[in-house]
């Protein structure tokens, strides 16, 4: 009952973000110069953006420095629809647990860093539309599998600060010893040191790790909570939550993050991946998207 509490307030609040953010249809056209906020972005000649640069596939850097992944391929979007250049984004690397700070401080103008939309996030920071829906795996060592969080009662579970993962077990299961970290890379590092039983986290991207690190699997249905991610902007700046609805609801083509899918994520999950159980287009969710997930 809970879980289904936690989807449906989640549910609820994507559904209205974009009218409630700027009070108006996100599908309406209309002039950038309009909004003060675009026009600020536009002198000062260059777009910030909050990003993870550790999680594949949905937002890292790769060998050459570069971001990519889901997460990245969108904000390349976002730059090309405000500067006509991807090479006038300016990537900021942001942990999970400091991203409406990062907001509040203006050392960002977006957030598109793989952020949840709760009511718990909604009060710090102001949601767009969603772009992906995510699921909660937990990976575990296979010679001691954890399929289920009951099994980790009075054990040790590896999680990232400021994810829904670290909310949601805190309050479902407190007999649980949580050691957390800021970033993902440094949760993974504590699980092959054998520090945890188990790491939670994005579905997405405990899947592909495990790809990576052979003796490991993830457990992803009924893991944990299901949730949407939109990009964030700070509080109260309604002309860039309007400027984001229109970008998403209207200027970018009707399957562009399926696009995205292809180009980041079925690289990853090979021919077996269902992206309709992850895209979300226009910031539309399906009502009949309830299906398990199958990267």
């Amino acid at each position: 009952m809970k879980k289904a509490a936690f989807m449906f307030l989640i549910t609820i609040c994507v559904v209205f973000s974009g009218f409630a953010n700027g009070g108006r249809d996100p599908a309406a056209p209309f002039n950038d110069h309009d909004i003060e906020a675009v026009h600020r972005i536009h002198y000062n000649g260059e777009v910030r953006i909050g990003i993870p640069d550790d999680e594949p596939p949905i937002a890292y850097t790769d060998a050459n420095g570069l971001y990519q992944g889901y997460d990245a391929y969108f904000a390349k979007r976002i730059g090309k629809e405000l500067l006509d250049k991807e090479s006038l984004i300016r990537f900021v690397p942001v942990e999970a647990a400091r991203r409406a700070e990062y907001l509040d401080n203006g050392r960002v103008d977006f957030i598109i860093a793989n952020f949840a939309v709760s009511p718990e996030n909604a009060a710090a920071v102001d949601f767009a539309l969603p772009y992906r829906r995510a699921a909660t795996g937990i990976v575990s060592p296979d010679s001691a599998s954890v399929t289920e969080l009951a099994q980790l009662e009075g054990k040790t579970l590896i999680l990232v600060r400021g994810t829904p993962e670290e909310l949601w077990v805190g309050e479902q299961y407190p007999h649980i010893n949580l050691l957390q970290f800021d970033r993902f890379t440094e949760a993974a590092s504590a699980l092959l040191d054998g520090r945890g039983a188990a790491l939670i986290h994005d579905s997405a991207v405990v899947l592909a790790w495990t790809k990576e690190h052979r003796g490991y699997s993830a457990a992803v249905e009924s893991a944990g909570p299901v949730y949407t991610i939109a990009p964030a902007v700070r509080k109260g700046n309604d002309g860039l939550i309007l400027w984001l609805n229109d970008v998403i609801s209207r200027r970018v083509e009707a399957d562009f993050f399926h696009k995205a899918y292809e180009a980041t994520l079925r690289p990853v999950y090979g021919a077996a991946g269902n992206p309709e159980t992850v895209v979300i287009e226009r910031g539309i969710i399906q009502p009949d998207r309830n299906q398990p997930y199958q990267y």
